[in-house]
């Protein structure tokens, strides 16, 4: 019996080879094709996750300055924090003292083993709402009421209280330094939407990677240093030489965009 050696393999061998080669290739392509959609899902996934809803105000709760100013300074505070009560009156003073040369942005973010931080954070963003016109005065007024009265809400003064009675305490502050009701100040204390925009409010410090109080940004960068002992030259000592250079800049830039906008 003579080989077949030199010669072509049979059709059906030809065809049953063609077929492994197709099943395979059909395979590895399925597969991409599910690791391709997979990857797709989760990008998608990843990207509907809800954001944190806008408030109208950038989850501020208290703006002082102007809004073209050259710098801005961003610093999250918790109403029930000793540090925060320290720093308060310094940074008031220096936002008042460069005027409109800094935007000071305050936002709330009531640690939690303050037992009554969300509370008093709840009571400013009520003033805010039902302050509309007089908002920032009002706030301002309200921080400085607590921060001086702050004893009589810490966890240990507080201990053996009702949250009414807190509240009592809270409400007592914010009228006398907004002017607001009484009635008005228990109505945004039940408030959904003042509760929603509250809790808004710590998610957004917890998004830019805020852990404590106070804290400070300068330009969108941590200053470290201007904690509760950082008195008004320490202060200085940062803006300074940042509003040297960009009072350089501002004028060189706003040229430019004038000419580029003809």
């Amino acid at each position: 019996m003579r080989g077949n050696y030199g010669r072509s393999p049979p059709a059906h061998r030809n065809m049953a080879a063609a077929s492994r080669r197709l099943s395979f290739r059909t395979l590895l392509g399925v597969a991409l094709l599910f690791g391709l959609t997979l990857t797709i899902l989760a990008a998608v996934a990843v990207q509907s996750e809800p954001a944190i809803p806008f408030d109208g105000y950038g989850h501020v709760i208290l703006r002082q300055g102007t809004l073209e100013a050259a710098l801005k300074v961003e610093v999250y505070l918790d109403l029930a924090c000793s540090d925060c009560a320290l720093a308060w009156p310094v940074m008031n003073r220096v936002a008042e003292a460069y005027g409109d040369r800094t935007e000071f942005l305050y936002r709330l973010f009531p640690l939690p083993y303050h037992n009554n931080a969300f509370k008093a954070a709840k009571a400013a963003k009520t003033i805010q709402l039902y302050s509309r016109g007089s908002e920032d005065a009002s706030v301002a007024s309200f921080f400085t009421e607590v921060f001086i009265g702050q004893d009589e809400i810490s966890n240990d003064s507080t201990e053996l209280m009702t949250q009414p009675q807190i509240e009592d305490i809270l409400e007592s502050w914010a009228t006398s330094s907004s002017g607001m009701s009484a009635d008005n100040f228990h109505m945004g204390m039940a408030d959904a939407e003042v509760e929603i925009q509250t809790r808004n409010q710590f998610k957004y410090g917890c998004l830019h990677g805020v852990d404590g109080t106070p804290q400070v940004y300068i330009g969108g960068i941590l200053a470290s240093g201007l904690d509760g002992d950082a008195t008004f030259q320490d202060w200085q000592d940062i803006l300074d030489p940042l509003l040297s250079r960009t009072s350089s800049a501002v004028p060189w830039f706003k040229g430019w965009a004038a000419q580029n906008a003809e």
